[in-house]
């Protein structure tokens, strides 16, 4: 007449035959075993409703399966890891007997380094946009900009404008050196720290192209990682403020499977990879990753066709600002020490077709 829950360990009064509420038995003398100590008749088997996984709940049964399915696979990726490292130990033979072998980690001398005129700034004033788990993205994007930066043999001039308490607290918690980065936090909004005259937001909804980088210049990258829901938000500012705006010349150079709007640490690097070389379309292939679908456009054009190009395109002011969204299907490894992090311009290139 009683029932054992399973689940609490205690007697299920819901499953009590009411006849038994009146009964002359005396419930506090009634002991009852669990269901692994009872005796079972002879010939009865285990249902579905007896089994462990029959007071599970639909979540838990999911979470189960999952761990299932990642056990049953880890000897096909075993194999796929000895793939890789068999293919990236290949690539660093070849480097070297072509003598372009360059370690990821590898910090070139201070006699090889020559400081860029160009400053590249980053907006940090879209603190009250993005969720906490955005705000990490974002720290994150911002620890790539600086190792990439301090490996470059041609460093620009690194800030972030509108340095906040709450982002101080963070950095201070998830990465504490970073008061000793070569780079300057600025308090102050952008247009507030720069000569308004010369800024210019880079952002993907702008008709004019950027085609050249000035020494003298300030590039001003919007940090701002939002998944897309405050679309054209940087060029809406730029307008309503007075200020130039311009994009980067994807489209000029390549065809992407995707959109154009790229993380805070892409746009960082491409800027620095264009003063490095002074070429977009290798700046492009160096930076972006092959999830993007790359492929190059033929770059040159016959006479009719520049001038056509050239009436139509406006060439950009010497400073830009880049409202940009970090990629959904980006790697969101936790980082907490900039020593730590993998350069993006070091993996595996696109390769243009």
């Amino acid at each position: 007449s009683f029932q054992f829950c399973k689940i609490s360990g205690q007697i299920d009064m819901r499953r009590i035959v009411p006849r038994v509420l009146s009964s002359k038995f005396n419930m506090s003398t009634i002991t009852v075993l669990p269901p692994e100590q009872q005796e079972k008749p002879s010939g009865e088997e285990t249902t579905d409703e007896q089994s462990p996984t029959s007071a599970m709940s639909k979540s838990a049964r999911k979470r189960l399966e999952k761990a299932r399915r990642w056990e049953e696979g880890a000897v096909e990726r075993k194999k796929r890891l000895k793939e890789k490292a068999a293919k990236a130990k290949e690539l660093v033979r070849k480097q070297k007997e072509e003598g372009t072998y360059v370690h990821k980690y590898a910090r070139p001398f201070k006699r090889d380094i020559a400081q860029s005129s160009v400053t590249i700034a980053v907006d940090a004033g879209f603190e009250d946009k993005m969720s906490r788990k955005d705000t990490l993205s974002f720290h994150k994007q911002l620890n790539r900009c600086y190792v990439e930066n301090r490996r470059s043999v041609k460093p620009v001039h690194f800030c972030i404008t509108s340095w906040s308490a709450a982002y101080d607290d963070m950095f201070q918690k998830r990465c504490p050196q970073y008061r000793n980065w070569q780079a300057r936090f600025i308090e102050e909004s952008y247009d507030a720290a720069f000569a308004k005259d010369k800024l210019v937001y880079l952002t993907a909804e702008s008709d004019n192209v950027l085609e050249t980088l000035h020494d003298d210049s300030v590039y001003v990258i919007g940090g701002l990682v939002d998944h897309n829901n405050h679309k054209g938000l940087c060029h809406k500012l730029a307008v309503e403020k007075g200020i130039a705006h311009a994009r980067l010349p994807i489209s000029e150079y390549m065809r992407m499977s995707t959109r154009h709007v790229l993380t805070v640490n892409h746009v960082f690097e491409i800027l620095g990879q264009f003063v490095l070389h002074g070429d977009w379309q290798k700046a492009f292939f160096a930076v972006l990753p092959q999830r993007k679908g790359g492929v190059a456009l033929q770059t040159e054009a016959s006479p009719e066709e520049a001038s056509a190009e050239a009436s139509t395109t406006v060439e950009a002011p010497v400073e830009a600002r880049q409202c940009t969204e970090e990629a959904s299907a980006e790697s969101e490894q936790d980082v907490d020490d900039v020593e730590d992090i993998e350069p993006i311009a070091k993996r595996t290139p696109v390769s243009p077709s």
